[in-house]
């Protein structure tokens, strides 16, 4: 239900805000309390996504340092 007045802007939260401690603790209970009560279907998928985007940086870390070996600058393999 929405109680501002016509005209009024809204107050959107941003992911970014600072928050102190005890709002942290309090917004990441309601977080979990949000992903426990999720459908499952939503929930596979989100993890698929979640896979698919750890994936994408391994390849693309692969790809930024292939052919650095030797290289007497920036980043280099380790291995």
């Amino acid at each position: 239900m929405n109680d501002a007045q016509p005209g009024a802007p809204v107050v959107v939260p941003s992911p970014l805000d600072a928050l102190l401690p005890p709002e942290m603790a309090r917004r990441a209970e309601e977080v979990g309390a949000a992903k426990v009560a999720m459908d499952g279907g939503r929930l596979v998928a989100l993890a698929v996504l979640a896979g698919a985007f750890i994936a994408l940086g391994g390849i693309f870390s692969t790809v930024a340092l292939a052919g650095t070996d030797g290289a007497p600058w920036g980043a280099t393999p380790s291995c």
